[in-house]
């Protein structure tokens, strides 16, 4: 499953995920539009946090491959309480 795109929708937050492998079956190719609905301050600081942390992983994943390191890094970023 591969996350294409993601952030706000209207009064939403959307995500859109393509390609759902189901085990033992052959691959399913489909664009699925998830809605969520929620105030936009949470819109705004769920697509900061994602972006965060998808921003993360590529950095991350770029140092192994130079490093040869396998050692996972968890991504900065944090959930505010407000």
């Amino acid at each position: 499953t591969a996350l294409l795109t993601f952030g706000g929708c209207r009064e939403d937050f959307m995500l859109v995920i393509n390609c759902v492998d189901i085990p033992g079956e052959r691959l399913q190719c489909s664009t699925e539009r998830l809605l969520f609905n929620m105030t936009k301050p949470k819109i705004l600081e769920l697509t900061l946090l994602i972006a965060d942390y998808m921003n993360a992983t590529v950095q991350n994943a770029q140092y192994n491959k130079r490093s040869g390191s396998a050692v996972p890094s968890s991504p900065k970023g944090s959930i505010s309480t407000v």
